[in-house]
């Protein structure tokens, strides 16, 4: 733990500053804290990030079928390999000189 805290609440009323939030411990007692709609938040942002943003099935894996490779989502997601060959022949020369 730093002891670093920001200041303000989670909440619009002020009830629950972010100092507070760890008065019970970490975990589930922290989350505990948060506010409902707080956490209709979070589960939003996971949704929208999974079927939006970045979709399973929108994974193409690059040219050379790296792991983790997302085309993106323009305009919000940068996505493509600037720089790698796709000509199989011609990469396979360069990796092996």
């Amino acid at each position: 733990e730093l002891g670093i805290t920001f200041p303000g609440s989670l909440d619009l009323a002020g009830d629950v500053p972010f100092s507070s939030v760890l008065d019970d411990g970490m975990g589930f007692a922290a989350l505990a804290k948060v506010p409902t709609f707080g956490l209709a938040q979070i589960a939003l942002f996971g949704f929208l990030a999974e079927t939006v943003a970045m979709p399973a099935g929108e994974y193409t894996g690059g040219p050379q079928n790296l792991p983790g490779g997302y085309d993106g989502s323009p305009p919000f997601i940068p996505g493509g390999y600037p720089g790698q060959i796709e000509d199989v022949d011609a990469r396979d020369r360069a990796l092996n000189v």
